[in-house]
């Protein structure tokens, strides 16, 4: 089976599990395509895109690249952490009290926590590098070390207890070797879209467009 082939099968899946999961429209419709016109930008940017390979110094860029913007989570420093919300600085200085005594912190989010996305999964809020979390949350976990407890937190909410459950340091370039299996076919895809994203741009900039009534085009300017 060729990729075009195995990439329209795919796109078929996608917009079947759309549809069945309750969204309105699949993706295609949603950026004003027919079906038809999307599964011909798949085949367009296989054919410009399938004789491409990427060397060992585009693979290094890449890498690179992903190091200095710092929000690849996999290369990122990040943190894995658990929090309880409450009201007040009493409750959550009398919780930290109970952890402290050997009370699980997942089971005191589970009954007292005032977040209703995390404590029913044990005030888990999951991996985060930098720049996602509010910057005072933020702040507070990265100061943290493995199973330590934060002091009560003051935000607009309330009063958050952190836990930081696991925690990585960030990729260095000597680290290069560790991750270079995935950051092949990474690099190889990043080249793809480069290059797709060019040649799309050009032919947009020699055609002559015509947009459907009621169909405002977007500018940056």
């Amino acid at each position: 089976m060729t990729k075009v082939r195995w990439s329209l099968l795919v796109l078929s899946f996608v917009c079947c599990v759309c549809m069945l999961a309750g969204c309105s429209d699949p993706y295609f419709v949603k950026v004003g395509m027919t079906e038809k016109q999307w599964r011909l930008c798949l085949a367009h940017r296989y054919y410009v895109t399938k004789d491409m390979a990427v060397t060992e110094e585009d693979v290094r860029l890449y890498y690179s690249d992903c190091l200095n913007y710092a929000t690849n989570i996999e290369l990122a420093e990040s943190v894995t952490a658990r929090h309880i919300l409450v009201a007040t600085e009493a409750e959550a200085l009398a919780i930290i009290t109970e952890i402290h005594a050997g009370e699980d912190f997942a089971a005191l989010a589970l009954e007292k926590s005032l977040d209703p996305s995390t404590k029913n999964n044990g005030g888990f809020v999951g991996n985060f590098v930098r720049g996602i979390m509010k910057p005072a949350f933020e702040e507070a976990a990265f100061a943290l070390q493995i199973d330590e407890i934060s002091a009560p937190l003051l935000m607009e909410d309330g009063y958050h207890i952190i836990k930081v459950i696991d925690r990585k340091d960030a990729a260095t370039p000597e680290d290069f070797d560790k991750y270079r299996e995935g950051l092949e076919e990474d690099a190889l895809q990043n080249a793809k879209n480069v290059r797709y994203d060019m040649v799309y741009s050009n032919l947009k900039d020699k055609a002559l467009i015509e947009y459907a009534l009621g169909y405002e085009y977007l500018t940056n300017t």
